[in-house]
């Protein structure tokens, strides 16, 4: 009897998926797929992620697309080597933001997208002390992650199997959540 009671109360508060801030359920909603609605923007994007490397990559950059929609404006940076879906993602979530895949540029940038193939830990540590606030990493290591993690303040970490994302928030204590992306 009291298995069933902790199951049912377990079921009626899933809805946090485990996250205590605000901000980081914020951004775990923003990044489900199964919604109400879609962004303007998703057939576009599925259609050529799909084409070009099936449903895990168009999972992938239309989550990138909702991070840096939520970002309008100033310089997004893509790694040189990244999906053409993910640079159209970037592309077509804001008319202010503007697409980069200059590598000197990374620094500038408020949102980027780097791989583990063309960047260290010690680059990215780099250019989160830069202008960067948010950080989408595809390929890196729990340990590489740990070690940027370490390195800097960074406020809120989404660790994913395949890919993770790192915010920079000044106001926010440090946090880590395990998810699934």
């Amino acid at each position: 009897m009291f298995s069933i009671a902790d199951a049912y109360k377990r079921a009626r508060h899933s809805r946090g998926y485990g996250v205590h801030s605000p901000f980081a359920f914020k951004i775990v909603e923003l990044l489900r797929l199964r919604r109400k609605y879609a962004f303007y923007a998703d057939d576009e994007i599925s259609d050529l992620a799909i084409a070009e490397g099936g449903v895990r990559l168009r999972r992938e950059a239309l989550r990138f697309h909702r991070i840096c929609a939520m970002k309008t404006g100033g310089t997004i940076f893509i790694d040189p080597d990244a999906p053409r879906s993910i640079a159209l993602a970037a592309l077509l979530a804001s008319a202010d933001a503007r697409v980069t895949k200059d590598p000197d540029e990374a620094r500038k940038a408020r949102t980027g997208y780097f791989m583990a193939k063309n960047t260290t830990p010690a680059q990215l540590v780099e250019i989160l002390r830069s202008n960067c606030e948010t950080i989408w990493l595809n390929g890196f290591s729990e340990p590489q992650i740990g070690e940027v993690v370490s390195s800097i303040e960074t406020s809120l970490v989404l660790l994913g199997t395949h890919n993770s994302i790192l915010f920079k928030r000044d106001e926010m204590h440090p946090v880590c959540y395990t998810v699934n992306l």
